[in-house]
C-alpha cells in the first residue's frame, strides 16, 4: 500500500510522465531477471543511494522490484526487458504497508 504523497527525489519520469530519464545505451534485450536487478541497482546507486532493489518479479516485457533501505521497503521500480530503461514508480507515493 503506498500513501498519497509524492515520493521526493530526482525521480524516474516527470511528474505528467513520459519517457524514462535512464536508459543504458549498451543493452539489447532481452534482459534477465537478474540482469534487470543489477540494471536497477545501478541507477539506485545514482538516485538513491543506499537503496537497493529486490528480487524481481517477471511480467510481460518488465521486471518490477521493490526498493529498500535498511531492510525496510521505501518504493518501487521497473526495468524494461528490451532495453534496460529503469522507471522509478514515484506515483504510487510514500510506500505505508505491505499487503498480500
Amino acid at each position: 500500500i503506498m500513501g498519497s504523497s509524492m515520493m521526493g527525489g530526482s525521480g524516474m519520469m516527470g511528474r505528467q510522465g513520459g519517457s524514462p530519464t535512464w536508459a543504458p545505451s549498451n543493452v539489447t534485450g532481452p534482459v534477465s531477471a537478474p540482469q534487470a536487478r543489477q540494471l536497477a541497482n545501478r541507477w539506485l546507486s545514482q538516485e538513491r543511494p543506499g537503496a537497493t532493489a529486490s528480487e524481481p518479479d517477471a511480467f510481460p516485457g518488465y521486471y518490477t522490484m521493490d526498493t529498500s533501505r535498511n531492510n525496510k521497503v521505501e518504493g518501487m521500480l521497473s526495468v524494461n526487458e528490451e532495453t534496460g530503461a529503469v522507471w522509478y514508480h514515484w506515483w504510487h507515493g510514500r510506500f505505508v504497508a505491505m499487503e498480500e
